[in-house]
């Protein structure tokens, strides 16, 4: 599928949709409404509010590929195409400066991680595998027995020693997903500091496997991820 956007000073403009090339990011709080929003990486951005600064140099910040990816999610909703679609991007430049700054967009926009993390959650395995240049690097593949039922059995556990209570399943993910629960706030606290031992010790696991989380982009999966 190819899809024409035309990164306009004013507007991001494709062939079904045009929109204000403004953005504001909220971080990671989910913003106000659900119209126009873009969630990239944790991070919440509403599309299309006011204007951006012009500027000379369009790659100097996030903001033009961000508007990017939220003109490409508009364009493939309105062509009815599956979520996950291949795309070839037709993307303008100036005619004054057309050779002198297509490499540099061109990189800007199809930009990728060169390495990244992936760390699949599960309920009794966490499996790891280092992605470089989006291929595989099957060598690092590791599977850690250290899952989401050793975390709510040793939250069950600690519970149970504190309060006398016996805790479902159900109870112990709804509080570490921060979900309403009828149960007083002495066991919320202990259910979170024992989400939080199990993080840490998680983490520290992940580094014993040979990965630096501080220097690899890291991207969860599966049932535990949330």
């Amino acid at each position: 599928m190819i899809i024409g956007i035309d990164h306009g000073y004013y507007a991001i403009k494709t062939r079904h949709c045009s929109f204000p090339a403004g953005l504001t990011c909220y971080g990671s709080h989910e913003p106000y409404t659900r119209q126009s929003v873009l969630e990239v990486d944790g991070q919440f951005y509403v599309c299309g509010t006011g204007r951006q600064p012009v500027r000379c140099d369009k790659t100097e910040n996030d903001t033009y590929y961000l508007l990017t990816l939220a003109a490409l999610a508009q364009e493939i909703k309105m062509r009815g195409a599956p979520n996950e679609s291949s795309v070839k991007i037709a993307a303008g430049l100036p005619l004054t400066s057309f050779g002198r700054d297509k490499p540099k967009f061109r990189q800007y926009l199809l930009r990728s991680q060169p390495s990244l993390l992936l760390m699949d959650i599960g309920g009794w395995t966490v499996d790891l595998m280092r992605i470089d240049n989006a291929r595989p690097v099957a060598e690092t593949a590791h599977s850690l027995e250290f899952g989401m039922i050793r975390c709510i059995d040793a939250v069950r556990e600690q519970v149970r020693r504190e309060t006398g209570l016996s805790l479902t399943d159900a109870q112990i993910e709804q509080m570490l997903a921060g979900g309403p629960c009828a149960l007083g706030d002495s066991v919320r606290e202990i259910v979170r500091q024992q989400g939080r031992a199990y993080t840490e010790r998680l983490f520290a696991l992940v580094t014993e496997a040979g990965f630096d989380l501080r220097a690899l982009p890291t991207v969860m999966l599966g049932g535990g991820a949330g």
